[in-house]
């Protein structure tokens, strides 16, 4: 009788202790929409997922039909990563508190790698063609401004890892 009831009160300790971090695990909903930054098309399959340092919390896609994406996550999550093959990946960072249970992030624009293949019939065309490619970039790194949604935000370029990341400042992002 005893080890029954011993056994009764553990196993609903235990129950309790498990109901008790599913109920304090905050969870959002992230969801927004991914688009070409040139054509406006949308984008499928692009990889979006959520971070809390160097934790992954959660990813997802986008869906076929028209690039948006709905992902759950948990509200601990400090930055949010876009990726897809041939575009520069976006990093949303800085996130500190998403207030509510949802963030509407809208339409983020991709920017697609620039790839040259030119061949030049002169020197001098050769010259001006890599001046304007010179200058094209270093306009990516002072920064884009992004007008998106009743959203005006700045995307700059860095380097990540080897790779040139374009960066979104949470605060900057959210308070348009």
């Amino acid at each position: 009788m005893m080890k029954n009831l011993i056994l009764v009160i553990s196993t609903l300790f235990i129950i309790l202790i498990s109901f008790q971090n599913v109920i304090g695990q905050n969870s959002i909903l992230v969801k927004g929409k991914v688009i070409d930054y040139d054509t406006n098309e949308n984008l499928p399959g692009v990889k979006i997922e959520t971070y809390n340092g160097k934790v992954l919390l959660n990813k997802t896609d986008t869906n076929l039909e028209d690039g948006s994406f709905a992902l759950t996550t948990k509200n601990t999550t400090d930055k949010i990563l876009f990726t897809s093959d041939y575009y520069y990946p976006i990093i949303i960072e800085n996130i500190n508190k998403i207030n509510g249970n949802g963030l509407n992030i809208g339409q983020i624009q991709l920017i697609e790698i620039p790839i040259v293949f030119t061949r030049y019939i002169s020197k001098k065309a050769e010259r001006e063609g890599r001046r304007e490619e010179k200058r094209k970039f270093k306009e990516l790194k002072e920064g884009i401004i992004v007008r998106s949604n009743n959203r005006t935000y700045k995307m700059r370029l860095k380097k990540n890892k080897g790779e040139f990341t374009f960066y979104i400042d949470f605060k900057d992002f959210i308070n348009n």
